[in-house]
């Protein structure tokens, strides 16, 4: 997953609205367990696809294991 993760990051960089890319960075982040930026990924990738099944599902499960910012 991490050389998945440095490419699918580099075509996000490219095109910002490259959803599918998104959700596979997004998806490969949480196997890897790091889960803080996988919530960042679904956040940003959510503002464009709010209805989109694949990050609501992301968005369910990373909920509780993150720390959200502004919170203590």
């Amino acid at each position: 997953f991490r050389s998945a993760i440095e490419s699918l990051r580099r075509a996000v960089n490219l095109d910002p609205r490259m959803l599918p890319a998104g959700k596979c960075l997004a998806q490969s982040l949480v196997q890897e367990q790091r889960y803080q930026e996988a919530w960042d990924v679904v956040t940003e990738f959510t503002k464009q696809a709010p209805n989109d099944r694949t990050l609501i599902g992301l968005r369910d499960f990373l909920v509780d294991r993150v720390k959200h910012r502004g919170e203590r």
